[in-house]
């Protein structure tokens, strides 16, 4: 398939910079995207395990001051001595408080002592301070109960005024007999709050500490409005068996965000965090997509540019390819070179040369072809004239023993009256009316010849007696008609010559009911060879192809039934 230099060119920068332009920088943003997706979920991990060591710490320094208490000696002395006097309650409550601003400084804490009566010792206020709530009841059984040194619990169903979380455990003497329970409390506040924060955090970051039920203990979110994850959510996805990595991508709602979890050693409590999967590409995407859509403004710059030039050269071409067209049919025309290209411009001059080169040598060419074609004309009538006067002279010297003088008179008139058609002004081409004038004379000839052995009948269309025709296209095939034809047939002969318009074209026609003739005596007569009988013929033909564009020269006959020669005249030559 051809195509235009402007095409081929737009196709050249659009293939040639699609892949590095517009395919590399999407394959370079999967590639990266990857990397990317490692690094921040290896982010993600950091965080998470350091919000966990940060949470351990609390639970270390937890345990630390729930190690004091109980290896203290005054304080399981007066425990385990049932009715301590009010004295000694002050004392062990003076010393918890101690333990709890050394230790337990950092947070908002509490120290809580059961005994085996039932008495408290409490940091909360109150030195023979009740059970007051359901909670602490619940919590201390389950520290009796439990099996384990350490007791941890959450409390996600209270209130902001109550703990948050605490860890509990049973107290004994040195012979093993227990004397009864700590309890170590940690309340909401300003360090607790921050314990979920992490700078250089994406936008729409949540996090959780979530206990062994599955429940939100703390919770913490860099956005306004509400939280995305819920406690539903992660119950679902705890079902699901865990990756290798500890991440996964999870749907919430329309969008689609990345889970990682962390686990915390002495509980069955996870840390969680949820971070929207856009944020996590946000700048990446941004810059594939304004990458993206640089690349494509320049390549949108290189087209216009591209286009602008090519569209120079191809109007320039498209004139060139015009003036060429214009020599093709013979116009051999030069053009304005404004051209600034300097190869266009070379080829321009190139042209403008040679096309007057090619107009001087048409021009020759024609001068030539034209004096050829005369020449070949006027070498064809003189042919045609010595034969005719050497046929009728020789009629006229047999006439002249047999008949007497006045008959050779009228022949020599009607030779005569020939002559001067023949030789006189040499015109190349006359009318049919002046054609069939000197034909008639030649028939009168030819009847003194011969004697009154055929007729001539004339049928020509009045409106082409104008009709201007070659010199003597007529005359030698009559006398082939006669010769050939008629003279030596029994019957009487009759000659036909019709001039008529048929579908817009010129047809002149003889035709005789002569001897007739073989396909093969045609091919002889047509051919310039065959001088000895038929030169008349063939010169005839090859006028009519010299005077006439598409003309045509028919010969119809049949041994003894005649013949018939169709002249169709087409346009005439300049």
């Amino acid at each position: 398939m051809q195509m235009t230099i402007k095409k081929q060119l737009l196709f050249t920068i659009i293939f040639s910079t699609l892949i590095p332009m517009v395919i590399m920088p999407w394959l370079g943003y999967l590639y990266i995207r990857n990397t990317v997706k490692e690094q921040l979920l290896l982010q993600g991990k950091r965080q998470l395990e350091e919000i966990t060591r940060n949470l351990e710490e609390i639970m270390d320094d937890v345990l630390m001051v729930s190690n004091v208490v109980a290896a203290d000696e005054y304080i399981s002395g007066v425990i385990r001595r049932k009715g301590a006097d009010i004295g000694e309650r002050k004392e062990i409550i003076k010393m918890l408080e101690n333990f709890n601003a050394v230790y337990l400084y950092r947070y908002n804490a509490a120290i809580v002592i059961y005994d085996s009566d039932g008495e408290v010792y409490s940091t909360l206020g109150g030195m023979l301070q009740q059970e007051d709530k359901e909670f602490r009841r619940k919590w201390k059984e389950d520290t009796i109960e439990n099996k384990d040194y350490f007791l941890w619990k959450t409390f996600p169903e209270l209130s902001g005024e109550d703990p948050i979380l605490g860890m509990s455990r049973n107290l004994y003497e040195k012979n093993g007999i227990w004397i009864g329970v700590i309890c170590i409390e940690i309340y909401q506040d300003l360090y607790m709050g921050k314990l979920l924060y992490q700078d250089n955090e994406l936008d729409h970051t949540e996090r959780y500490l979530v206990n062994e039920n599955g429940e939100f203990v703390l919770s913490y979110s860099n956005h306004e409005g509400p939280l995305k994850f819920t406690e539903t959510l992660y119950q679902e996805l705890s079902k699901k068996p865990q990756t290798v990595r500890g991440s996964r991508e999870i749907n919430i709602g329309s969008e689609r965000y990345i889970f990682l979890q962390d686990s915390v050693e002495k509980t069955g409590w996870k840390m969680v965090q949820v971070v929207p999967y856009n944020e996590i590409f946000a700048k990446l995407i941004y810059y594939r997509n304004f990458n993206f859509i640089s690349n494509l403004v320049c390549l949108l710059i290189l087209i216009l540019l591209g286009t602008y030039m090519v569209g120079n050269v191809g109007t320039s071409l498209s004139r060139l390819g015009e003036a060429m067209g214009q020599v093709r049919k013979g116009h051999f025309i030069t053009l304005e070179n404004r051209e600034k290209n300097k190869e266009i411009r070379q080829i321009f001059d190139d042209f403008n040369n040679m096309s007057t080169r090619l107009g001087i040598l048409f021009e020759e060419n024609r001068r030539i072809t034209r004096e050829k074609e005369k020449s070949r004309l006027l070498a064809l009538q003189a042919q045609i004239q010595p034969h005719f006067l050497l046929n009728t002279l020789n009629g006229i010297k047999w006439l002249c023993i047999i008949e007497s003088a006045p008959t050779a008179q009228r022949m020599i008139e009607s030779l005569g009256h020939i002559l001067g058609y023949s030789l006189g002004e040499r015109k190349d081409c006359i009318t049919l009316e002046e054609e069939l004038i000197c034909l008639k004379h030649y028939v009168e000839l030819q009847k003194m010849r011969y004697g009154n052995i055929f007729d001539v009948e004339y049928q020509i269309q009045e409106p082409l007696a104008e009709l201007e025709v070659p010199v003597l296209i007529l005359q030698p095939l009559v006398e082939n008609s006669i010769i050939h034809g008629i003279r030596e047939k029994k019957e009487r002969g009759h000659i036909l010559i019709s001039a008529a318009m048929e579908d817009g074209q010129t047809i002149l026609t003889v035709e005789d009911n002569g001897e007739g003739m073989s396909r093969e005596r045609i091919k002889e007569i047509l051919s310039p060879n065959d001088t000895e009988h038929s030169i008349g013929v063939a010169n005839v033909k090859e006028r009519i192809g010299l005077y006439y564009l598409d003309s045509k020269f028919e010969i119809t006959s049949q041994p003894g039934r005649g013949t018939r020669i169709r002249m169709i005249l087409g346009i005439r030559r300049e």
